[in-house]
């Protein structure tokens, strides 16, 4: 289980089960919105939102906070949730929570309000979702994962752009096939053509021995 934290006007958090998350809220008073558009906040993973003012340990209790709705999704969740606020989808201004799942289906869900997704996106396309069984045999049993392990990495999304970026695993025929991919994040369509990641190939020159 993977769980990430997320603020907005209604202070929430967001539980990744699997495979569904859960949405829970802190009801005391509305403030700015901080977006969640990389893992643990920022790209120096700290975890930390150095722009909260009224959490704290003594008013996170009970019966200010509680669980507002559950949504279920395809598979499990390893990637973190993120979150990003007035954003414009499908005619109307959204708070928004993107939640990836190791199918390789990336989701936007209302942040607040259960319901169907906004929109919903797969792509396995031809192949299916490489299984924890089918890599790391050269360390042994690969135990950190269980079942698919399609999309694990965290997206990251670039506000300035509404670009979301992250890597699909898909087996196709025989091959394991990894693909950096960018779309919308007010659609889920492509912004950029998928690149596939591989290693470049290696001949070691006899001048530098």
């Amino acid at each position: 289980m993977k769980s990430n934290s997320c603020l907005h006007n209604r202070r929430f958090w967001v539980t990744a089960f699997l495979p569904a998350f859960v949405l829970t809220a802190f009801t005391m008073a509305h403030s700015q919105a901080v977006n969640v558009s990389t893992r643990n906040y920022n790209n120096q993973r700290t975890g930390a939102n150095l722009s909260e003012t009224i959490l704290t340990t003594s008013n996170v209790n009970s019966s200010q906070f509680g669980k507002l709705f559950q949504n279920q999704v395809d598979d499990q969740v390893y990637a973190g949730l993120l979150y990003a606020a007035g954003l414009s989808i499908g005619g109307a201004t959204r708070n928004v929570l993107y939640v990836a799942t190791v199918n390789n289906t990336v989701y936007a869900f209302d942040a607040d309000a259960a319901g169907a997704p906004l929109w919903q996106r797969n792509f396995n396309g031809a192949g299916r979702p490489t299984r924890n069984t089918e890599v790391g045999s050269a360390c042994g049993a690969y135990r950190d994962f269980s079942g698919n392990i399609g999309i694990i990495g965290t997206p990251v999304i670039d506000a300035s752009t509404n670009i979301m970026y992250f890597v699909t695993r898909t087996v196709e025929g025989s091959s394991t096939v990894q693909r950096l991919r960018a779309i919308d994040t007010r659609t889920g369509a492509d912004r950029m053509s998928p690149v596939v990641i591989s290693a470049p190939s290696f001949s070691p020159s006899l001048n530098n021995q």
